[in-house]
């Protein structure tokens, strides 16, 4: 009597089923096996024999309509159970600690009761295309070792694959979650492939790791879906993704490493119901085309950007301008398509060539991340949390800016302006700096062009300690300080002003800064004002 195979002390499921089998191998301990526990090689019949064994028992067990136990078999080579199909299903089948040594195909086949595959250990190609599942299906622990294909597979119940490990490529391309799907500590050391599955119940990824390409592109979740500390170390694509009704797709970090290490796409999302980050690095996570007002972002970390960090920048933003300063005219290289032919330059040639070549080919583009920021702006508006709006409003400027080659590099156009000047109206250092440059530099000019004392100024000798007349030559810390306040005067319209221009170079300048210091003082509240409110 062989004792080849126990499921444990503690479970009666599988404990000496094959008891009553004669011993085909004793290994060097003494131990007995039979023909189905026996090692690979030592069964003492051929690959096609021991498949007919295996196929023997499953049909035995569909003709006295009961559950076939095959827990602990080591299978010989390649199988096949194509066979069980819908007009033959698989028995209620238990495959606990089985080891298939050669492929395995599940084609198609039909699974009755509840199929175990627990730390089952499958080391070729495993397909499951096609299978049907009518009860809860088992796959927790299990070890496929080659492809995993489970292409169309559907569960009409719960399935359990937590802590399963998936050594290279994996696909469950249009599978059919009907119940609860448990990828808990899942381990994906390939790509992983969810295009357009379907999630009907709930489902776990959580502490899921995928090493290769994640790719869940035109899913359907339609149950509350949790990514809880899950780690995503290729590229995770969740384009085009469903979020019907009350669902919850839900991306939760709660330590230090990254969800997302590398790029993550979120691009044109169906929201209905509910998409959350909480405490999850965004920084190379795209959302173009995405309404971004229904996704709730709890504590997320953005890519930093500008002097010192000081705004949130969208990864879209950064991988478009990436994208654009590695075309090189010079060089002919191929944008959009288009093979660009080389020519020599002049740098100015170039330089213009390039300006309206990227607003040509990436203006488009550009609209959709200006338009990404403006939708960012108008969620956290109706939130009123104004520095996020601000700090969004600043990233919509700056893509109009940009968009267009005349408001990007002519200095003179407003949006240029508007830039230079305040920061869109949200820096308030960049505005306070630029209104003591514009009262200096006007103050300064009005003394090249020459100043003399207003009339009923400068008679008397305390009047401005004697001063009767301001130019480039006499300045002095005490002219200096007229020269200033005077300037003062005039940006704030007072008529008592201290000195007169005296041609009319000076009287143009004093109109500039009538008109540029009010202007720009007004700028300077504003940022103060946007930097403050609460």
């Amino acid at each position: 009597m062989p004792c080849c195979y126990e499921s444990g002390p503690d479970s009666d499921s599988g404990r000496n089923w094959c008891q009553d089998l004669e011993t085909v191998y004793t290994d060097a301990e003494g131990k007995d096996y039979c023909v189905f526990h026996a090692p690979q090689g030592k069964k003492g019949v051929s690959l096609e024999e021991f498949n007919e064994l295996i196929f023997a028992r499953i049909r035995e067990a569909q003709e006295q309509h009961k559950p076939c136990d095959l827990s602990g078999t080591i299978f010989q080579g390649d199988v096949s159970f194509h066979q069980f199909d819908k007009d033959n299903p698989f028995p209620e089948i238990n495959f606990l600690d089985a080891q298939f040594k050669g492929d395995v195909s599940f084609f198609k086949t039909q699974f009755s009761g509840e199929p175990i595959f627990e730390r089952a250990q499958f080391s070729g190609n495993t397909n499951f295309v096609g299978s049907q599942f009518s009860g809860d299906a088992y796959f927790c622990s299990a070890q496929f070792s080659g492809h995993a294909i489970f292409g169309g597979i559907q569960f009409s119940r719960d399935v359990d694959f937590a802590d399963a490990e998936f050594s290279r490529d994996t696909h469950f391309h249009s599978a059919q979650f009907s119940g609860d799907a448990d990828f808990l500590d899942a381990r994906f050391s390939g790509n992983a492939t969810f295009y357009s599955a379907q999630f009907s119940g709930n489902a776990a990824f959580s502490d899921a790791r995928f090493s290769g390409n994640a790719d869940f592109e035109h899913a359907q979740f339609s149950g509350d879906t949790y990514f809880h500390s899950a780690r995503f170390s290729g590229e995770a694509h969740f384009d085009y993704i469903r979020i019907p009704g009350k669902a919850r797709l839900i991306f939760w970090n709660r330590g230090k490493a990254k969800t997302f290490v590398r790029k993550a796409s979120f691009i044109d999302l169906d929201i209905e119901g509910t998409l959350i980050f909480e405490g999850v690095d965004l920084s190379a996570a795209s959302f173009t085309d995405t309404q971004v007002q229904k996704i709730d972002f709890v504590n997320p970390r953005w890519h930093r950007s500008g002097p010192r960090g000081w705004r949130n920048t969208l990864y879209d933003e950064i991988a478009l301008f990436d994208r654009m300063k590695k075309v090189s005219i010079q060089d002919g290289a191929s944008v959009q398509g288009e093979e660009r032919p080389k020519k020599l330059y002049t740098d100015f040639e170039n330089w213009m060539e390039r300006i309206f070549f990227y607003a040509e080919k990436y203006g488009d583009d550009i609209r959709k991340v200006e338009i990404l920021y403006r939708r960012m702006k108008d969620k956290y508006r109706n939130l009123q949390n104004w520095p996020e709006v601000s700090n969004w409003h600043y990233g919509e400027k700056e893509m109009y800016r940009k968009e267009n080659a005349f408001r990007r590099y002519f200095p003179f156009s407003f949006s240029f302006l508007y830039w230079l000047s305040s920061g869109y109206g949200e820096r308030y250092e960049k505005a306070g700096i630029v209104l003591a440059v514009l009262v200096f530099t006007l103050s300064f000019g009005l003394a090249w062009t020459g100043l003399d004392a207003a009339a009923g100024y400068g008679s008397n000798p305390g009047d401005f300690h004697g001063i009767r007349s301001i130019t480039l030559e006499t300045l002095n810390v005490k002219s200096i300080s007229a020269l200033l306040m005077n300037t003062l005067k005039y940006a704030t319209f007072q008529k008592d002003v201290f000195f007169v221009p005296r041609n009319m170079w000076g009287e143009i300048i004093r109109c500039l800064a009538q008109i540029l210091i009010p202007i720009q003082t007004a700028l300077f509240i504003l940022a103060v004002r946007n930097r403050f409110r609460k």
